[in-house]
């Protein structure tokens, strides 16, 4: 046999060791099971039942009740607005903020004074749970899977209890959730109203030189001033109750803030008025001049006078030029700071009213209800779990109680630990197939043979011989020996030793083993008896 086989060998081996035992063991196994279920049926009808209640809520991404405030490049500024990350995020922190002590706190000290409201002395010598046992033990706050529904569950033994913790807990949360955006809106609003500030001072000195231009030079109307003109405006004039929100977006769209800027700055067409004159006679005098060049030739008097002309108008029109020039920048910078006052104001005004709507975090989709069917206790799964564990412990028990006895119970252990030839296993209590399997086994064939018989057992080295095997003694002569008439093995003609399983401990059989070594010429062999029919170990 290799090192492989005899391994598995030894795993069987161990394998029904351990089944032998437990078959050997089944009324203190038994006991146990029944005892174990006896007292689980006892306490799963006696226990407290345990309900749980729960709600749903959605947890909404602040993406979604963000105001659109423009796409306008110009507008850097705006993108300082974003307030809120990825939809993941934005769960798990409405996650964590539903399970922080900041909501959670007042519901826990609702629940320990409502706990000692119902019974007085509950909590002896004032040890109450911590806020993090209560929650972990009571509370369970987690997604479903792969959706934004917060589920909200609470288990007590009292179902009023339940009711009016959930019913707490949503409006806690409820309440710092539209505190919590109202805090972020408000540092919105407040940026804002600092830009705005800024920028209308801002505005007000690109418009003051623009105007001041305007009029030194004679531009355009005599008041040159560039109206805000609140009537193109929608949110600076419309009721902010009667403001319809789906509208917002529209309301702040580049194009039209675009339009609203551009028609408050008109004035444009009217700049040039006082030289339109000039521009227009030099228009005519070289349309004369290329009319003329093709008929007459170039030292043509009439030629030279329009060439001189020309050359007048241009020079005198060179400084006006100028002033146009610097007309547009002045008024382009003008309208740049108009258009980002005023989308300034209406982002103002849109955060104003977003504050004055703003809505919770999330939306309750169920009220709060209590199962149906109770967590605890579970009479047939206690009961199952009861027969199971009841089970293991019984069949480690009796391991261990044979362990601990250090008796010998497998046929293979004496095998193992005996010297002497093995003969065979007899298993019975018929004294005439007790007797042939032994004649057999010794091959005897005389009658008058006399055959001494050594029981190894706990007893060898007392005064009391004991006969566990029953024999014939029309067919074998025999005599049963043990310490004090060991001498007798001469006076017979042949010896055997009979074992029984648990009757002899190792550390016994070690003993009697070294002690008969001085007769092994004298003993034929050993023999296993087992009256036991149920607890038989194959060979």
């Amino acid at each position: 046999m290799d090192s492989k086989e005899l391994f598995e060998n030894n795993e069987e081996i161990d394998f029904q060791s351990i089944i032998n035992t437990l078959s050997r063991e089944k009324i203190l196994i038994l006991f146990i099971v029944v005892l174990s279920s006896a007292i689980t049926t006892i306490f799963s009808f006696t226990a407290k039942p345990v309900w749980v209640g729960r709600f749903n809520i959605v947890v909404k991404d602040d993406a979604y009740d963000k105001p659109s405030i423009g796409n306008n490049s110009t507008l850097g500024v705006l993108n300082s607005f974003s307030l809120a990350g990825t939809i993941n995020d934005e769960k798990q922190t409405q996650r964590l903020i539903l399970k922080s002590p900041l909501v959670l706190k007042p519901v826990y000290e609702f629940v320990l004074k409502y706990n000692e409201g119902k019974t007085p002395n509950i909590y002896k010598n004032n040890k109450k749970p911590s806020f993090e046992k209560w929650l972990k033990s009571y509370l369970k706050i987690n997604f479903k899977k792969e959706s934004s529904v917060l589920d909200v569950k609470y288990q007590s033994t009292d179902k009023e209890l339940i009711i009016q913790t959930l019913n707490l807990i949503s409006s806690k949360y409820k309440a710092y959730s539209k505190r919590d955006k109202e805090k972020n809106l408000n540092k919105t609003i407040q940026y804002l109203e600092t830009q705005s500030n800024l920028m209308q001072e801002k505005f007000f000195n690109s418009q003051k030189q623009y105007n001041e231009f305007t009029i030194t030079n004679g531009l355009g109307d005599l008041d040159g001033f560039i109206g805000l003109g609140n009537s193109a405006n929608p949110l600076l004039n419309s009721n902010v109750d009667n403001l319809d929100l789906s509208r917002l977006n529209s309301l702040l769209d580049n194009q039209n803030l675009l339009r609203i800027a551009d028609e408050n700055l008109s004035n444009e067409n009217s700049a040039g008025q006082r030289y339109r004159f000039l521009f227009t006679q030099l228009e005519k005098y070289e349309a004369e001049y290329i009319d003329f060049s093709s008929k007459l030739k170039p030292n043509s008097l009439l030629l030279q006078n329009l060439k001189v002309k020309i050359d007048n108008l241009k020079s005198s029109l060179k400084r006006p030029n100028e002033i146009l020039l610097e007309y547009r920048k002045l008024k382009n910078e003008a309208s740049r700071d108009g258009r980002i006052l005023q989308q300034l104001e209406n982002n103002l005004e849109l955060f104003k009213l977003q504050k004055i709507r703003t809505p919770a975090a999330w939306k309750l989709i169920s009220e709060a209800t209590i199962d149906d069917k109770r967590v605890f206790p579970h009479k047939t799964k206690i009961l199952f779990l009861s027969l199971i564990s009841s089970f293991i412990i019984g069949s480690v028990i009796a391991i261990m109680k044979e362990k601990i006895s250090g008796k010998i119970f497998e046929t293979n252990d004496f095998k193992r630990l005996i010297a002497f030839k093995y003969l065979d296993y007899i298993k019975g209590f018929d004294s005439e197939y007790n007797s042939k399997t032994i004649i057999k086994n010794l091959k005897i064939k005389d009658v008058k043979e006399a055959l001494s018989i050594l029981h190894l057992s706990e007893y060898f080295f007392k005064n009391e011989i004991f006969e566990p095997i029953k024999l014939s003694h029309k067919l074998l002569k025999h005599k049963f020996l043990n310490y004090k008439n060991l001498k007798e093995i001469d006076n017979l003609d042949s010896t055997i030793i009979v074992v029984s399983p648990g009757t002899i401990s190792f550390q016994t059989l070690e003993k009697i083993l070294n002690y008969l070594k001085i007769y092994k010429d004298d003993i034929k062999g050993y023999i296993i008896f087992d009256n036991d029919l149920e607890n038989i170990n194959k060979i």
